[in-house]
């Protein structure tokens, strides 16, 4: 933690950091990573698709479909994106 510290811009140290906390279920540390991340690039779809995919995890699953809209406006044919769209429209998950 203390060269994250002394080094808050190394990019790759943020998403390793990000992706680790989304492991071990501490969801809110790893939003917190991701939003600081696409701050830099906001286009960046692997970026959004884990953010939404934290959303979801967290039981928030409208915040994670706007976020996987989201990364389908930008690639349109990320099926990961779409299938968890299909997912969360489907009938079942709305109840």
């Amino acid at each position: 933690m203390k060269y994250l510290q002394t080094n808050q811009d190394d990019h790759a140290l943020k998403i390793v950091l990000a992706e680790a906390y989304k492991k071990e279920g501490e969801y809110e540390p790893a939003l917190l990573q991701y939003e600081s991340l696409l701050h830099i690039e906001p286009n960046n779809i692997a970026l959004l698709y884990a953010l939404s995919d934290c959303y979801l995890l967290m039981g928030h699953s409208d915040s994670a479909l706007i976020g996987f809209r989201r990364v389908l406006s930008l690639k349109p044919d990320y099926k990961p994106a779409q299938e968890q769209i299909n997912r969360l429209s489907s009938p079942i998950m709305s109840n």
